[in-house]
């Protein structure tokens, strides 16, 4: 959670932007890692792993599922722990976004039910 007096890892538009570029250029990397680490924590859940072009985010990420809260806080610890050692920062935070789809791939995944 953000607090009025952190103070963040990355201190002006060059550094986000540096390591936006890294996260792209290591985006297959990452994936491959988030997937091997869900696995060994015994998580079975579909991630997607986005790098954005602006604002102060290096990487948003999220999944179609609806894990409990409690599976997708450990899921979140870990994919932030992995692109954060994979850009080089000591620490990274997550914040919740609100997302919806009108594909019906992605709804049929959130109803369990495969088209």
């Amino acid at each position: 959670m953000d607090t009025p007096d952190e103070r963040d890892d990355l201190t002006d538009d060059d550094d986000v932007t540096r390591c936006r570029a890294r996260a792209r250029n290591l985006l297959t990397e990452i994936t491959r890692q988030v997937r091997q680490a869900l696995d060994d924590a015994g998580i079975s859940l579909d991630v997607f792993v986005m790098i954005p072009s602006s604002g102060n985010a290096i990487a948003t990420f999220g999944t179609a599922a609806d894990p409990a809260d409690e599976v997708w806080d450990r899921a979140s610890k870990i994919i932030a722990s992995i692109v954060g050692e994979s850009v080089g920062l000591t620490r990274t935070r997550c914040r919740e976004v609100a997302c919806a789809s009108t594909g019906e791939a992605i709804l049929a995944l959130q109803e369990g039910t495969p088209r």
